[in-house]
């Protein structure tokens, strides 16, 4: 079973879209991501990469699902994640973020992230918010886990 979040949006659902469908924005409107391997992509059926948590932890992750343009899911850690749909309604589109019964309590930072496309989708002049330069990831706290390079800075091709 799935919950899900969802909120209208005053733009075009190919505006939605190309916004949550290409992981260079994925920093600008997710809070829980700072960074994303491969940086600048659109999705793709079966693509892998890793997330930057804001708590600089890297972790892997694999598209499950795609219907472009109206949805995409992935799983983090091999497990199933969040679901991303975009639906035309009059006026503009609504934005839905589902996740897994379990995770209910992750419901809190898909509302946050909804406000944030909107935000950036309702911006006067904002001719194509997923060209939007993501803000630099914060260093990654004293005593974590994290390694202070990414995942392919880590393991360079042979």
């Amino acid at each position: 079973m799935n919950l899900a979040v969802g909120r209208f949006v005053e733009a075009s659902p190919q505006d939605a879209w190309a916004l949550i469908s290409r992981t260079g924005s994925w920093p600008i409107w997710g809070p829980s991501v700072s960074e994303v391997e491969p940086a600048d992509a659109e999705l793709s059926l079966g693509m892998r990469g890793h997330v930057r948590t804001p708590l600089g932890l890297w972790l892997p992750f694999h598209v499950v699902g795609l219907d472009p343009p109206h949805s995409w899911a992935w799983s983090v850690l091999s497990f199933p994640a969040t679901s991303h749909l975009v639906e035309p309604a009059l006026g503009g589109c609504r934005v839905s973020f589902s996740v897994p019964a379990p995770a209910f309590a992750y419901l809190a930072i898909c509302r946050r992230a909804l406000d944030h496309i909107a935000v950036l989708l309702e911006a006067p002049n904002n001719a194509d918010p997923s060209q939007s330069a993501p803000a630099p990831a914060a260093a990654a706290p004293r005593g974590t886990l994290a390694h202070p390079r990414s995942p392919s800075e880590r393991n360079p091709p042979s």
